[in-house]
Protein backbone atom coordinates (compact mmCIF):
# COMPACT_ATOMS: atom_id res chain seq x y z
CA UNK A 1 0.00 0.00 0.00
CA UNK A 2 2.68 2.37 0.59
CA UNK A 3 4.27 1.45 -2.85
CA UNK A 4 1.04 2.71 -4.37
CA UNK A 5 1.17 6.14 -2.53
CA UNK A 6 -0.16 5.40 0.93
CA UNK A 7 1.02 8.24 3.70
CA UNK A 8 0.04 5.94 6.32
CA UNK A 9 -1.07 2.68 7.16
CA UNK A 10 -3.29 1.66 10.31
CA UNK A 11 -2.77 -1.95 11.16
CA UNK A 12 -5.41 -3.18 13.30
CA UNK A 13 -5.32 -6.76 15.12
CA UNK A 14 -7.06 -9.38 17.49
CA UNK A 15 -5.98 -9.18 21.22
CA UNK A 16 -2.15 -9.96 21.63
CA UNK A 17 -2.78 -11.75 25.11
CA UNK A 18 -4.82 -14.43 22.87
CA UNK A 19 -2.85 -14.83 19.23
CA UNK A 20 0.73 -13.65 17.88
CA UNK A 21 -0.60 -12.10 15.16
CA UNK A 22 0.04 -8.41 16.54
CA UNK A 23 3.51 -9.24 17.41
CA UNK A 24 3.85 -10.44 14.03
CA UNK A 25 2.50 -7.30 12.65
CA UNK A 26 5.00 -5.05 14.68
CA UNK A 27 8.03 -6.70 13.52
CA UNK A 28 7.09 -6.53 10.16
CA UNK A 29 6.35 -2.97 10.26
CA UNK A 30 9.43 -2.09 11.34
CA UNK A 31 10.89 -1.40 8.03
CA UNK A 32 8.31 1.33 7.42
CA UNK A 33 9.00 3.30 10.78
CA UNK A 34 5.85 5.75 11.31
CA UNK A 35 4.26 4.69 7.85
CA UNK A 36 2.57 1.76 9.76
CA UNK A 37 0.83 2.00 13.03
CA UNK A 38 -0.09 -1.36 14.52
CA UNK A 39 -3.13 -1.43 17.30
CA UNK A 40 -3.92 -4.25 19.16
CA UNK A 41 -7.80 -4.20 19.26
CA UNK A 42 -7.92 -6.45 22.79
CA UNK A 43 -10.46 -8.39 21.35
CA UNK A 44 -11.78 -10.69 18.54
CA UNK A 45 -14.48 -11.46 15.75
CA UNK A 46 -16.82 -8.07 15.64
CA UNK A 47 -14.97 -6.56 18.86
CA UNK A 48 -11.94 -6.08 16.56
CA UNK A 49 -14.44 -5.40 13.60
CA UNK A 50 -16.43 -3.06 14.85
CA UNK A 51 -13.25 -0.97 15.64
CA UNK A 52 -11.95 -1.36 12.07
CA UNK A 53 -15.66 -0.27 11.06
CA UNK A 54 -15.38 2.87 13.01
CA UNK A 55 -11.58 3.68 11.75
CA UNK A 56 -12.70 3.20 7.98
CA UNK A 57 -15.48 5.83 8.60
CA UNK A 58 -12.97 8.18 10.25
CA UNK A 59 -10.11 7.67 6.98
CA UNK A 60 -13.58 8.56 5.12
CA UNK A 61 -14.36 11.53 6.65
CA UNK A 62 -10.50 12.37 6.43
CA UNK A 63 -9.52 12.06 10.10
CA UNK A 64 -5.63 12.20 10.72
CA UNK A 65 -3.99 9.32 12.33
CA UNK A 66 -4.02 10.99 15.97
CA UNK A 67 -7.75 11.21 15.69
CA UNK A 68 -8.13 7.59 13.81
CA UNK A 69 -6.60 6.20 16.74
CA UNK A 70 -8.53 8.36 19.33
CA UNK A 71 -11.60 7.19 17.51
CA UNK A 72 -11.14 3.38 17.99
CA UNK A 73 -10.27 3.74 21.23
CA UNK A 74 -13.11 5.10 21.92
CA UNK A 75 -15.19 2.50 20.41
CA UNK A 76 -13.17 -0.08 22.36
CA UNK A 77 -14.32 1.55 25.80
CA UNK A 78 -17.91 1.19 24.61
CA UNK A 79 -17.36 -2.51 23.72
CA UNK A 80 -18.69 -5.78 24.99
CA UNK A 81 -17.82 -9.29 23.51
CA UNK A 82 -20.10 -11.49 25.35
CA UNK A 83 -20.05 -15.52 24.34
CA UNK A 84 -21.91 -18.72 25.26
CA UNK A 85 -20.16 -22.03 24.97
CA UNK A 86 -22.86 -24.99 24.40
CA UNK A 87 -19.85 -27.46 25.39
CA UNK A 88 -16.36 -27.00 27.30
CA UNK A 89 -14.98 -30.01 25.89
CA UNK A 90 -13.11 -27.33 23.51
CA UNK A 91 -11.42 -25.16 26.00
CA UNK A 92 -10.46 -27.91 27.62
CA UNK A 93 -8.61 -29.19 23.84
CA UNK A 94 -7.05 -25.28 24.09
CA UNK A 95 -6.01 -26.10 27.61
CA UNK A 96 -8.20 -23.49 29.32
CA UNK A 97 -10.21 -25.27 31.82
CA UNK A 98 -9.05 -28.61 33.08
CA UNK A 99 -10.24 -32.00 32.21
CA UNK A 100 -12.27 -32.44 35.11
CA UNK A 101 -13.89 -29.10 34.60
CA UNK A 102 -14.96 -29.69 31.13
CA UNK A 103 -16.65 -33.20 31.67
CA UNK A 104 -18.55 -31.86 34.94
CA UNK A 105 -19.68 -29.42 32.91
CA UNK A 106 -20.94 -31.80 30.36
CA UNK A 107 -22.35 -33.94 33.09
CA UNK A 108 -24.38 -31.01 34.50
CA UNK A 109 -25.36 -29.76 31.16
CA UNK A 110 -23.43 -26.22 31.98
CA UNK A 111 -23.19 -23.41 29.75
CA UNK A 112 -20.44 -21.35 30.42
CA UNK A 113 -20.94 -17.40 29.34
CA UNK A 114 -17.67 -15.69 28.96
CA UNK A 115 -16.52 -12.38 28.04
CA UNK A 116 -13.13 -10.64 25.73
CA UNK A 117 -12.07 -8.08 27.85
CA UNK A 118 -8.83 -5.73 27.49
CA UNK A 119 -7.63 -8.51 25.66
CA UNK A 120 -8.69 -11.61 27.95
CA UNK A 121 -11.01 -14.24 28.45
CA UNK A 122 -13.04 -13.91 31.46
CA UNK A 123 -15.54 -16.32 33.31
CA UNK A 124 -18.73 -14.73 34.05
CA UNK A 125 -21.14 -17.67 35.28
CA UNK A 126 -22.44 -21.06 34.33
CA UNK A 127 -25.77 -21.60 33.39
CA UNK A 128 -27.76 -25.14 33.50
CA UNK A 129 -29.53 -26.28 30.31
CA UNK A 130 -29.59 -24.62 26.91
CA UNK A 131 -32.61 -22.79 26.89
CA UNK A 132 -31.91 -21.04 30.08
CA UNK A 133 -28.77 -20.19 28.96
CA UNK A 134 -30.42 -18.43 25.82
CA UNK A 135 -32.68 -16.45 28.19
CA UNK A 136 -30.13 -15.39 30.23
CA UNK A 137 -28.26 -14.49 27.20
CA UNK A 138 -31.08 -12.65 26.43
CA UNK A 139 -31.49 -10.45 29.32
CA UNK A 140 -27.68 -9.52 29.13
CA UNK A 141 -28.06 -7.69 25.60
CA UNK A 142 -30.92 -6.03 27.31
CA UNK A 143 -29.10 -4.67 30.12
CA UNK A 144 -26.58 -2.92 27.69
CA UNK A 145 -29.62 -0.79 26.71
CA UNK A 146 -29.96 1.20 23.70
CA UNK A 147 -26.85 -0.11 20.87
CA UNK A 148 -24.83 1.89 18.74
CA UNK A 149 -23.99 -1.50 16.61
CA UNK A 150 -24.87 -5.08 17.50
CA UNK A 151 -24.02 -8.30 16.11
CA UNK A 152 -25.24 -11.88 17.03
CA UNK A 153 -22.57 -14.13 16.77
CA UNK A 154 -22.83 -17.75 16.55
CA UNK A 155 -20.89 -20.94 15.74
CA UNK A 156 -22.69 -22.92 13.33
CA UNK A 157 -25.83 -22.35 15.38
CA UNK A 158 -27.66 -20.11 12.48
CA UNK A 159 -31.26 -21.43 13.85
CA UNK A 160 -30.92 -20.41 17.22
CA UNK A 161 -29.11 -17.19 16.25
CA UNK A 162 -31.84 -16.51 13.87
CA UNK A 163 -34.64 -17.24 16.85
CA UNK A 164 -32.86 -15.10 19.17
CA UNK A 165 -32.72 -11.87 17.36
CA UNK A 166 -36.85 -12.62 16.74
CA UNK A 167 -36.99 -12.79 20.74
CA UNK A 168 -34.73 -10.43 21.47
CA UNK A 169 -32.27 -8.53 18.66
CA UNK A 170 -32.66 -5.06 17.85
CA UNK A 171 -33.83 -4.25 14.60
CA UNK A 172 -30.44 -3.28 13.52
CA UNK A 173 -28.04 -6.21 13.83
CA UNK A 174 -25.78 -8.39 12.02
CA UNK A 175 -25.55 -12.08 11.83
CA UNK A 176 -22.22 -13.47 11.79
CA UNK A 177 -20.77 -16.99 11.92
CA UNK A 178 -17.65 -16.39 13.25
CA UNK A 179 -14.34 -17.99 11.88
CA UNK A 180 -13.26 -21.38 12.32
CA UNK A 181 -10.14 -20.01 14.36
CA UNK A 182 -12.75 -18.91 17.36
CA UNK A 183 -15.02 -22.36 16.41
CA UNK A 184 -12.23 -24.24 17.27
CA UNK A 185 -11.73 -22.86 20.81
CA UNK A 186 -15.53 -22.38 21.27
CA UNK A 187 -16.97 -24.73 19.97
CA UNK A 188 -20.35 -25.72 17.39
CA UNK A 189 -23.44 -24.58 18.82
CA UNK A 190 -22.06 -21.39 20.53
CA UNK A 191 -23.75 -17.95 20.90
CA UNK A 192 -22.66 -14.68 21.55
CA UNK A 193 -23.01 -11.07 20.85
CA UNK A 194 -20.83 -8.09 20.19
CA UNK A 195 -21.64 -4.54 20.98
CA UNK A 196 -20.93 -0.85 21.08
CA UNK A 197 -22.87 0.95 23.44
CA UNK A 198 -24.10 4.82 23.27
CA UNK A 199 -21.37 7.08 25.10
CA UNK A 200 -22.54 7.88 28.04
Amino acid sequence: MIAQGADQIVSIHAASQLTAIYNVARIAALPFGDKVTVVDSRSLSLGLGFQVLAAAEAVSQGASLAEIIQIMENTRARLRVIAMLDTLQYLRRSGRVSHLRATLGEVLRLRLFVEIRDGEVIPLERIRTRGKAIARLGEILKSFGPLENFAMLHTNALDDARQFLTRFGPQKSMLINVTPVIGAHVGPNGLGLAVVQYPQ
